[in-house]
């Protein structure tokens, strides 16, 4: 019995150990925003039919953020992304532009010359920033949506799956 308990006890220290490692070696959560973007959000509102996603990920603290943009549907060339300070309904000043230009919709990519700040992450939480694709058609923006923080995914997606998301 007494050979039982030291083992148990054992287990628990081994247990308890790696957990503190784990909990030592990264002790931030991951950050994850994100944005449903659509004609009706732009303001005054566009009469297009395209649809998108853009994902801002911090996977590690300290490094730069990961941006993925999803689009489909847009009436002409994507001329570029902006990130705007603003609350729904209003128009406000570029704080960030993650694309100049043409590219093509699922492009993700490191974005280290976003400097990120605290007062960043305190308006994605009060929902005063946003996102606008723009396109030829629509210069000023063709689709809109605010940034909000979303849950990090904690498993991978099949390749199945992510085609199923975007069709």
């Amino acid at each position: 019995m007494k050979g039982r308990a030291v083992r148990l006890a054992s287990a628990f220290l081994l247990v308890s150990l790696c957990l503190v490692l784990v909990v030592h070696a990264n002790p931030h959560p991951s950050y994850m925003a994100a944005a449903d973007l659509d004609g009706t959000h732009v303001v005054p509102p566009t009469s297009s039919t395209g649809l998108g996603t853009f994902e801002l990920w911090f996977p590690v603290e300290g490094d730069p953020p990961d941006v993925c943009v999803y689009y489909w549907g847009l009436a002409d060339s994507v001329t570029g992304v902006t990130i705007c300070r603003g609350m729904e309904g209003f128009n406000g000043p570029v704080a960030y532009t993650p694309y100049a230009g043409y590219f093509a919709s699922g492009v993700c990519a490191s974005m280290p010359e976003l400097n990120w700040n605290e007062e960043d992450f305190a308006e994605i939480d009060s929902l005063q920033l946003y996102v606008v694709i723009h396109t030829r058609a629509y210069p000023d923006g063709e689709i809109r949506g605010q940034l909000q923080q979303r849950s990090f995914p904690t498993r991978s997606m099949s390749v199945g799956e992510v085609k199923q998301r975007f069709e």
